[in-house]
């Protein structure tokens, strides 16, 4: 659900869509193995929105592997951009795979709003000097396949997320969306997320489920969703979903609010309370 030791992608993974919709982005990379460790040494030159030399930022990964456990550092600059330093790692307890990452950033010119929003009285918040500090997000969670036939498969797990770029409140968000700050699943200080996958159960072979629940605990708001997922012909695939969400009106997953039409009067947003979708998906 949460990956934050990406350090190649600007744009963050949208952990509800059933396919990842994100390009990539342009890179020159070099791999070295390194037998000693089991594992090896990639850089990355990160040339995506460069116009300049001095613009290229640059990442480096060290893998290691051994006994059932995966683990990885990672570092990446670029200027005007924070300098991230990162680990993850990985390991087996019997049937189930546990799994961590974290992530520290400093620099760049971080903003985060502190004070309160209140347009009757003109009162904005300001933005908090984070320049120094270092800035943590870090996950934690397992995967637990279970068998229950000869070839279908139950995938249950659990994440954690630890965020200290976001905000133990709803208060500033009418404000963070004004200002093009609001991230979402990235908005609140503290995450927990549970999903189940089931792919082509019994007979239903073209035929894959994902139930997926991700809880804002800051705001007290969330969102559960089915994704099913059909493949109609070998590359050609149908893909209904619903959602429900609910909690703390102006939360993040079940947002609503008034606000001014700059006319004198006020809009109000109610809130969400589910979504039905389709999504028809070719591959070429």
């Amino acid at each position: 659900v949460w990956n934050p030791t990406d350090v190649l992608n600007r744009q963050r993974l949208d952990p509800l869509a059933p396919v990842d919709l994100r390009t990539g982005v342009p890179i020159l990379r070099a791999e070295m193995p390194i037998a000693a460790i089991n594992g090896s040494l990639t850089v990355a030159g990160l040339i995506d929105e460069t116009a300049t030399l001095g613009q290229v930022g640059g990442a480096a990964r060290l893998q290691m592997a051994g006994d059932g456990v995966e683990a990885s550092l990672i570092a990446s600059a670029r200027a005007d951009a924070p300098l991230l330093l990162g680990g993850d790692l990985s390991l087996g307890l019997g049937p189930v795979d546990v799994y961590g990452e974290a992530l520290v950033s400093s620099g760049g010119d971080p903003r985060r709003w502190v004070g309160a929003f209140n347009l009757a009285t003109l009162t904005l918040p300001r933005v908090e000097d984070r320049d120094d500090d270092w800035i943590l997000q870090a996950v934690g969670g397992f995967e637990w396949p279970i068998s229950y036939g000869d070839d279908d498969l139950l995938v249950l797990g659990a994440e954690y997320l630890f965020n200290d770029a976001g905000y133990s409140s709803n208060a500033l968000y009418p404000w963070l969306i004004a200002q093009g700050d609001f991230q979402p699943f990235y908005a609140g200080r503290h995450y927990l997320a549970a999903f189940a996958v089931l792919a082509g159960p019994g007979d239903w072979d073209a035929t894959s489920f994902v139930l997926t629940s991700v809880n804002n605990l800051s705001d007290g708001t969330g969102v559960a969703r089915v994704n099913i997922s059909h493949a109609v012909r070998r590359r050609l695939f149908v893909e209904p979903y619903v959602a429900v969400l609910y909690g703390e009106e102006g939360g993040e997953f079940h947002f609503s609010g008034t606000f001014p039409d700059g006319e004198g009067g006020e809009v109000s947003i109610p809130a969400v309370m589910a979504q039905l979708g389709l999504w028809l998906r070719a591959g070429f």
